[in-house]
């Protein structure tokens, strides 16, 4: 077939040749060997003389020749220059080129064409895990190649493929094969395991069926089981009960060196019911009431001790008169259940207590710890008693049995209580003063002893010996002087009125005229008015005073009674043509004072639009003048206060009105 297709050819070529010149062309280069790798591009090149075209073509043998034609592994056969894709099919194969031109045809020098494959790293096989106290030998399909780590601390590898652990940890082993075409690289990871260490289980080891527990301990990655099919177990460790009955769960762990097997036996219940217990409804303190219950297995309680007991086998002891339940309690990992039952526990009448006097009309309650009882009086004309609540009225003066009487579980049982009746004794009579003041106290003195005393409203409070103090001002209060004794109880009283020092209420006229005398309407109308400044306003009488010139000035009301004095400071004057109390701010002057605080000497600056001599009066915190002094405004002037360390009010008063500053002593 390739000799017939040889010959085509030549036939072909030579229809070309008889066509044209016999003259040769000139091949003037000539292709040379390639070698190439598999999937790289070989280029064979020619030149010849007289610009001719060309023809390539292979060859197997060098003999036989085939034309080739562009595609596959092949591309530009018709010029200079043939690319050939390098692969197996192609390697060892013969080129050559033919130009011809209208003067002749020549053949080329053939070259050969080497393709060298592509390198192979293979597949690397053995232990993916290996225990740090041993060694593993990994291979490789592939030969010529060497072995390395990526993290020699991790693990190590010889030549041979041996892998020597070094640490817990993983390492990727490599493989690589290197020729002229490149190199190849086969991974492996390897993964060193420590020795296992026995990890127990642990959580509930009950549960419910259709509930579940979770157990711990374990190896992470450990294998959960369950041995049977009383209950199941999660890759988490999640047991879900399914039928009553034991189970097994299993964690099992492997690695390179060896296995670790924790097991928990665990027990799956039902759920259950605590049945009905019986027993007695009722005891009589101090015997014993036995109780039963349908279930075995159960708690027995009693909600109070003081009234019945119960040992561990339904035994109830009577303690004290009252109800106790009693319980049966039953439980396990499904829930608790409890059935329960009343108990009455009686006993007999004890001692009566309460008061075994009354007076006449009055009354007293006698009790019993026995509840349920019948109160009756041995004659009734001396006292009376309610026959439920042991209620008992005087009636009459003399003695009479108060018999309290009880029928229950106990029988019938009885006991009584000599009550005296009589006449309460008197309280006597009160003397003390008829007022005290504010903070004051008076004391009250009873003709008859060992009362008790009270007051009946917070106005004043009253000692255990009588003495009165007076707390809130101008309001009445009542001591009551209370005697008690067998029969009963008296009382008498004393009215006592809380004073307190004068409360000072003044009236002014709405505005002033120079020269006009105004009369205050004060309250009390007992006190004395003083002018701070003459010179503005001047008393011509007690309560009636006159302004004599423009400006300001503070009257002060003095009010005194039992309970003390009472000082307050009115401030009034004439600015312009009209004139009103309390008109004292001047925004045109202000009083200065400085250092502030000091240890009382201090400097003072009254600014001022004008330039006169102005009054400072310097009071104390309640009002009191303790200073008054004349100071020239615009001017710095010293002043020493002998007052002790606390808070002042500096005034200064000028033509203009009054200015107000504050300064503090400290000593």
């Amino acid at each position: 077939m390739r000799k017939l297709f040889y010959f085509s050819n030549l036939f072909t070529l030579c229809l070309i040749l008889s066509s044209m010149s016999l003259k040769a062309q000139t091949i003037t280069t000539n292709p040379t060997n390639q070698t190439v790798c598999s999937g790289s591009i070989a280029q064979f090149t020619v030149a010849a003389s007289d610009t001719p075209s060309f023809v390539w073509q292979k060859s197997i043998d060098g003999i036989s020749w085939d034309t080739l034609t562009n595609g596959g592994a092949y591309a530009g056969v018709t010029t200079d220059t043939l690319s050939v894709a390098g692969s197996a099919a192609v390697n060892g194969l013969m080129y050559r080129v033919i130009a011809y031109k209208a003067a002749g045809a020549n053949n080329s020098a053939m070259a050969m064409l080497t393709v060298n494959p592509l390198p192979v790293a293979g597949t690397i096989s053995g232990a993916a895990n290996v225990c740090l106290t041993s060694s593993t030998t990994l291979t490789n399909s592939a030969g010529g190649g060497t072995w390395s780590s990526t993290d020699p601390s991790i693990a190590t590898i010889s030549a041979s493929g041996n892998v020597v652990p070094v640490a817990l940890g993983m390492a990727s082993i490599l493989y690589t094969v290197t020729n002229g075409c490149g190199t190849a690289v086969a991974y492996f990871m390897v993964t060193v395991d420590g020795t296992i260490t026995h990890m127990p289980l642990s959580g509930p080891t009950t549960l419910c069926v259709a509930s579940y527990i979770n157990l711990t301990g374990g190896h992470v990655g450990g294998v959960w089981s369950a041995s049977n099919g009383n209950a199941t177990v999660s890759s988490t460790g999640i047991v879900s009960g399914v039928a009553a009955g034991m189970d097994t769960i299993t964690n099992t762990y492997t690695n390179a060196c060896g296995t670790d097997v924790a097991t928990m036996v665990v027990t799956v219940e039902t759920p259950i019911t605590a049945g009905a217990i019986s027993g007695p409804a009722a005891v009589c303190a101090g015997s014993l009431a036995p109780f039963t219950a349908t279930v075995s297995g159960g708690v027995w309680l009693s909600n109070d001790a003081a009234v019945a007991t119960v040992d561990l086998f339904g035994m109830v002891t009577g303690r004290g008169q009252g109800i106790a339940i009693i319980s049966y309690l039953f439980s396990n990992s499904c829930g608790s259940f409890t059935a329960m039952d009343t108990l009455q526990v009686d006993r007999t009448v004890s001692v009566i207590t309460g008061d075994d006097s009354v007076g006449v009309g009055m009354h007293t309650t006698l009790s019993d710890s026995v509840i349920g009882g019948m109160w009756t009086s041995n004659d009734t004309l001396i006292a009376t008693v309610n026959p439920t609540t042991g209620y008992v009225t005087g009636v009459a003066t003399g003695t009479t049995n108060i018999v309290y009487t009880a029928t229950n579980i106990c029988g019938v049982s009885s006991n009584f209580i000599v009550m005296h009746i009589g006449i309460p004794g008197a309280a006597g009579t009160l003397t003390a003063a008829d007022s005290v003041c504010v903070g004051s106290t008076i004391t009250v003195v009873p003709t008859v002893a060992g009362g008790v005393w009270t007051v009946t409203n917070p106005s004043a409070s009253v000692s255990a010996t009588g003495v009165v103090t007076g707390l809130i001002g101008g309001r009445r209060d009542t001591v009551v002087y209370t005697v008690t004794d067998g029969f009963g109880s008296t009382v008498v009283k004393k009215s006592i009125y809380v004073n307190q020092p004068p409360v000072i209420h003044v009236g002014f006229p709405a505005t002033y005229v120079l020269g006009t005398p105004y009369t205050l309407a004060d309250t009390p109308s007992t006190g004395t008015w003083v002018s701070t400044v003459d010179s503005i306003a001047t008393f011509i009488s007690g309560h009636t005073f006159i302004l004599t010139r423009r400006g300001f000035v503070d009257l002060i009301y003095t009010a005194s009674n039992t309970c003390g004095t009472t000082i307050d400071t009115f401030t009034v004057g004439i600015q312009g043509h009209t004139a009103g109390v309390n008109n004292v701010v001047n925004n045109a002057g202000a009083v200065s004072i400085f250092p502030n605080p000091n240890n009382g000497s201090f400097t003072i600056n009254i600014s001022s639009e004008s330039n006169e001599v102005a009054n400072v009066i310097v009071t104390n915190m309640v009002g009191e003048v303790v200073s008054e002094i004349k100071v020239p405004t615009n001017t710095p002037a010293d002043i020493t206060l002998s007052q002790p360390a606390g808070i002042y009010m500096v005034s200064a008063f000028t033509i203009d009105g009054k200015s107000t500053a504050r300064v503090v002593v400290t000593k």
